[in-house]
């Protein structure tokens, strides 16, 4: 019978790690960059914008995983200097991505690199709360498919809505985070996401 119960529960597994791997935020945000290149025009207003974009907000905070087998000392701190280590080089990326956009980029560009930095300092906030820890994956998945909402409207909503369920299933699934911690760090993009669309409608930033 246990067996049989095993039998059953591999696909599960392996379909739950496949969307945990397809979804963490160098993909997610890479795909999303990819898209809107391709299907909607004044996000990217040049190549340059679109790769440099890239660079800041996936290949800048995805190096952080490299960089932890390279430097001894968060080598030896584990899974806990790999993450502190990934909110560094997520800062920094997206700060450089948003100041990039503040000088190059579109009304557009501009919103989608504060919200991802305002949600990784509002990460940090809350995760330095005693008792408090919100999950950078529940945050990251939620800004992608938010803008993504918004630039092709309700089609695209209620597709990203159904691969959020999906994603937040797999999560639970593998038991990498609490549902309390995957909805905490969502909430965290959430608002991070209202109060940068509030600042860009009122500034002009977008139509």
């Amino acid at each position: 019978m246990m067996n049989e119960e095993r039998r059953n529960s591999r696909p599960a597994r392996i379909a739950a790690q496949v969307i945990r791997i397809l979804s963490v935020p160098p993909v997610m945000v890479t795909l999303l960059i990819v898209i809107l290149y391709i299907a909607k025009k004044g996000v990217f207003l040049t190549v340059r914008d679109a790769l440099v974009t890239w660079l800041c907000l996936a290949l800048v905070p995805a190096a952080a995983y490299p960089l932890s087998l390279l430097i001894p000392g968060v080598r030896r701190q584990g899974r806990d200097g790999q993450r502190k280590l990934a909110f560094l080089c997520s800062c920094a990326g997206y700060a450089a991505g948003f100041v990039y956009a503040l000088v190059c980029g579109s009304g557009r560009l501009i919103c989608l690199t504060a919200i991802y930095m305002l949600s990784v300092i509002l990460l940090l906030i809350t995760n330095k709360l005693p008792g408090v820890r919100t999950s950078g994956h529940g945050c990251s998945v939620v800004g992608p498919l938010l803008f993504g909402s918004f630039c092709f409207g309700l089609p695209a909503f209620l597709l990203c809505a159904g691969l959020y369920g999906l994603i937040l299933w797999a999560s639970l699934y593998l038991k990498r985070h609490t549902p309390g911690e995957f909805l905490g760090g969502s909430a965290i993009c959430l608002l991070s996401t209202g109060i940068c669309a509030a600042v860009c409608l009122m500034t002009g930033l977008l139509p």
